[in-house]
């Protein structure tokens, strides 16, 4: 009788802790919550304070793996006897400091679904994961690095350089750079 009394309240506490995979899953998942919580913005205090609890959860993180010797790689056991992809590498979550709203999204997108890679690495799940990141990060590159746009200067209107019944191609338009002598207009008026 008395030890029923005891095995409650410790199966009790133990049901009450956090269950994840590997001890250093928690630091990530905080650091995912801190994330999502910046991504939604906030006041300059507030985003602040995100950031130092951001940089103090990845000290922990940190931590974690030197001590339980991770990596950041996880071992995935495929079941089956044949499966060649019996070890998948654990896609690490993609974060960027571009205060872009799109870009957030973007990157929203891309965590998911390494999310749902990590989870069950089909070949779906790979194709959209890599779709998403690669999106994502073409559009960092286009934020961050700009190309610089090409300025057309017309030195003729389009009236001056058009071609008999109205057709405009290639040498129409390099007429309007002056870059060609509008020969075919003398052909037109005579």
């Amino acid at each position: 009788m008395r030890v029923s009394h005891l095995i409650i309240p410790i199966i009790f506490g133990i049901s009450s802790m956090p269950v994840f995979a590997d001890n250093c899953g928690y630091w990530e998942y905080q650091i995912e919550r801190v994330d999502n919580a910046k991504r939604n913005g906030g006041s300059g205090s507030q985003m602040d304070y995100w950031q130092r609890q951001r940089n103090h959860l990845e000290e922990q993180l940190s931590r974690c793996r030197r001590s339980s010797g991770d990596d950041g790689h996880k071992i995935m056991v495929a079941s089956g006897a044949n499966n060649q992809d019996s070890q998948e590498s654990y896609e690490r979550f993609v974060q960027s400091d571009v205060d872009n709203h799109q870009l957030q999204q973007l990157i929203k997108t891309c965590n998911y679904w390494i999310g749902e890679f990590n989870r069950n690495s089909s070949p779906e799940n790979r194709a959209f994961k890599e779709n998403a990141c690669r999106d994502a990060k073409a559009a960092e590159n286009r934020i961050l690095y700009p190309q610089e746009r090409l300025v057309i200067e017309h030195k003729r209107s389009a009236k001056e350089c058009i071609k008999p019944n109205n057709v405009i191609d290639n040498d129409v338009k390099l007429c309007m750079q002056g870059l060609k002598e509008p020969d075919w207009v003398a052909a037109k008026e005579k």
